[in-house]
């Protein structure tokens, strides 16, 4: 793997993370403002997810300079995204209402 792709690697690694975990924050905000109980599973959807991705992480790779995302990285971002998203949720529903 070539320099640039290990730091183009590493971008979309860490943007992922950070995309999830400010989904799952918004959603736990607005759980807090309503007054709700945070329970059950993680209401996020993949297609929520792949929209994420398209968008933040296509304007982050424009900002660079960089090539757009190819199919397979909207794939694995979309997961990645996703699944960070749901780990907040439920480390977030087991404390919450307590």
């Amino acid at each position: 793997m070539s320099a640039a792709e290990d730091r183009r690697l590493q971008i979309l690694q860490t943007a992922t993370l950070a995309i999830g975990e400010d989904w799952a924050k918004t959603w736990l905000a607005e759980m807090r403002e309503q007054r709700r109980v945070v329970s059950g599973g993680w209401p996020g959807t993949l297609p929520e997810a792949s929209a994420r991705a398209r968008s933040v992480l296509s304007a982050e790779l424009v900002r660079r300079r960089m090539a757009p995302l190819s199919a397979k990285e909207l794939a694995d971002a979309t997961r990645r995204i996703y699944d960070q998203a749901k780990r907040e949720w439920l480390d977030a529903a087991d404390g919450f209402g307590r």
